[in-house]
């Protein structure tokens, strides 16, 4: 049984005939995305590349082994623990260019993308929902009635928005704010326009 929204994919619509190349192409990239996170101490400092590197290490494992292997057909709050991996870029970036207030502005980032990731895959697969209950795959809209799961959908909204006011509270290491007009107006504004189409 193929789930309509991906019949057309490659993977989905053809068997595929040589499992062990497709894993050992995975594994490539996944290798190769390491050595690139570590190259970044040539061009910044080596603290910066193992944290880089730490970084999408993590990533990379939370989305295979935690998402896709432990919990994707399991349970319904599998792109809640298997989400963490979302945040991931976030601290790869902030890690490459600096480490202050990697622990603060870079983690509230990384938050703000790990708050959004469910409402914007659950807003995906409320669509699909008959989909998923025919191959198996609980996910939370697809185990839970429209009604409960819109619901869902919309408490996580406000919650991503009210976090998205959390960078203007922070003060970075150097003493000044870490956001400005700009963030907060653009936040403002996108977070009310998103509350009011709920």
């Amino acid at each position: 049984m193929q789930r309509q929204g991906t019949a057309s994919r490659v993977a989905v619509y053809y068997e595929l005939t040589k499992p062990k190349k497709a894993r050992n192409f995975g594994l490539a990239l996944a290798g190769a995305s390491i050595a690139m996170a570590m190259g970044i101490s040539a061009t910044a400092t080596p603290e910066q590349g193992a944290w880089a590197t730490a970084f999408i290490a993590f990533g990379l494992l939370n989305n295979v082994l935690v998402y896709s292997y432990a919990l994707k057909r399991r349970t319904w709050s599998n792109i809640l623990l298997g989400g963490l991996c979302g945040g991931s870029p976030a601290m790869v970036g902030w890690a490459a260019v600096t480490l202050s207030d990697l622990w603060t502005m870079g983690l509230a980032m990384a938050g703000l993308v790990f708050i959004w990731i469910p409402l914007h895959i659950w807003s995906l697969t409320l669509h699909f929902r008959s989909d998923y209950r025919a191959v198996g795959v609980p996910m939370l809209t697809a185990v839970r009635t429209e009604g409960a799961s819109a619901r869902i959908i919309a408490a996580s909204t406000v919650a991503m928005v009210a976090f998205s006011m959390v960078p203007l509270l922070v003060t970075l290491e150097g003493g000044g704010p870490a956001v400005g007009p700009v963030y907060l107006w653009t936040a403002a504004a996108s977070g009310a326009l998103m509350v009011a189409a709920l």
